[in-house]
């Protein structure tokens, strides 16, 4: 059955996203007035005119914790308008997988201070008036060039920006580690692997945000994020492959500030991070049905290759750095049933990389699935993205 969400009621909407029922209980209640906010503003929402008042923004915000256990908040952009918003609290690599160091995750910093969290998008975004907006039961966008997914963002106003590679492959271990791995729509409305779970379609082969059962979020919780499972293939920043050699942009800078050349770092074998195109740093090299970590350089031959994550192979006669672990270039446990497929292409170029699959990659699909395979101008047919937001809120005091 095909639903669109302008046929949808807001508490329809919102029940769906939190999976409320209509009782006379606290909840239910808190969800009757964030619904009712909601249809007040279904205009702004749906065309990106007009603004929200004050007291709807306040009700929205207070509905949505509460529904959330405190999880959820609404935060608003420069145009006073609302996006759903999970934080994430900072982890330490340990927390994360016992053989990594004691210390924050890399993308936990933000201009060398340390984070208390980042605050991401619960849903996949849509895009109204030009900004990115994380509400449910939303058709979310598609067909999005990496430099589109950023506009998008940061148009939002300071702090704003496109999701940071790191912080994905940190909900993607979480989401190992504690053994929720999400499901979701990887097979045109259901799960693959569990095709009992389906969401509402919004077309033959989308979900709107937000639907499917527990299992589709990244924690299995309802206030988890929703989605990196299926349904869009997502832009992320701060990570590229360049000519095969593996960059990042160190903690969340890549999403905060205008890009520049200087910004980006290589990564030695013993996790030194250096210039880019200095010798032995770490590249992606392929060959027919594999995927491998190495230290050497790579010949481009346009290779397209693919293997499941667990199989990504080792560099010869060099370890494998934690922050490689950390950002999940590289499995922590190589025996482990990861869910999600590394795909590669060996051409020249800056690429970036997209996360969790489309709507139709079936068994290759899943919280570890990472594409290297398109240039950063692509207007990738599958492509969508989520926004995240960091302020000096989020910074430790020390």
């Amino acid at each position: 059955m095909t639903v669109a969400s302008k046929d949808m009621t807001a508490g329809q909407m919102l029940s769906s996203a939190y999976h409320v029922h209509h009782q006379s209980t606290e909840r239910a209640e808190a969800l009757s007035e964030a619904a009712a906010r909601i249809q007040e503003n279904e205009r702004v929402i749906q065309e990106g005119v007009g603004e929200w008042s004050n007291s709807a923004l306040d009700d929205l915000k207070s509905c949505v914790e509460l529904l959330s256990g405190g999880r959820d908040t609404v935060l608003i952009d420069d145009r006073g308008r609302p996006s759903v918003m999970v934080f994430v609290p900072a982890m330490l690599q340990s927390e994360l997988d016992p053989s990594l160091p004691a210390q924050p995750h890399p993308v936990f910093y933000a201009g060398g201070k340390r984070l208390r969290g980042i605050y991401v998008s619960k849903f996949e975004n849509i895009i109204a008036d030009g900004r990115a907006y994380s509400l449910p039961m939303r058709n979310p966008a598609i067909a999005m060039s990496y430099d589109e997914a950023v506009a998008a963002c940061q148009n939002k106003g300071p702090g704003w920006g496109l999701q940071p590679y790191g912080l994905w492959a940190a909900l993607a271990l979480q989401a190992y580690h504690n053994q929720t791995l999400p499901h979701g729509n990887n097979d045109h409305g259901a799960d693959y692997f569990h095709p009992e779970e389906h969401g509402v379609l919004a077309d033959q082969n989308s979900v709107l945000t937000g639907t499917g059962p527990v299992t589709w979020s990244h924690d299995h919780t309802l206030a988890g994020v929703w989605g990196m499972n299926g349904n869009r293939n997502e832009w992320t920043s701060g990570m590229r492959m360049m000519d095969c050699e593996l960059q990042l942009i160190p903690g969340c800078d890549g999403m905060l500030l205008p890009e520049q050349k200087s910004m980006w770092r290589a990564i030695l074998p013993d996790g030194t991070l250096v210039a880019p195109g200095t010798p032995n740093t770490l590249k992606y090299g392929v060959g027919i049905g594999m995927v491998a970590l190495t230290s050497d350089t790579p010949e481009l031959t346009g290779i397209h290759a693919h293997c499941p994550f667990c199989d990504v192979l080792p560099p010869d006669g060099v370890p494998v750095p934690a922050i490689a672990k950390a950002y999940a270039l590289f499995p922590t446990d190589p025996i482990g049933a990861y869910g999600g497929w590394r795909r590669m292409e060996h051409k020249p170029g800056d690429i970036r990389p997209v996360a969790g699959g489309a709507y139709g990659a079936n068994k290759h699909a899943g919280v570890h699935m990472i594409c290297f395979t398109h240039i950063r101008g692509t207007h990738y047919h599958l492509a969508g993205f989520r926004s995240a937001y960091v302020d000096s809120s989020c910074e430790v005091n020390e």
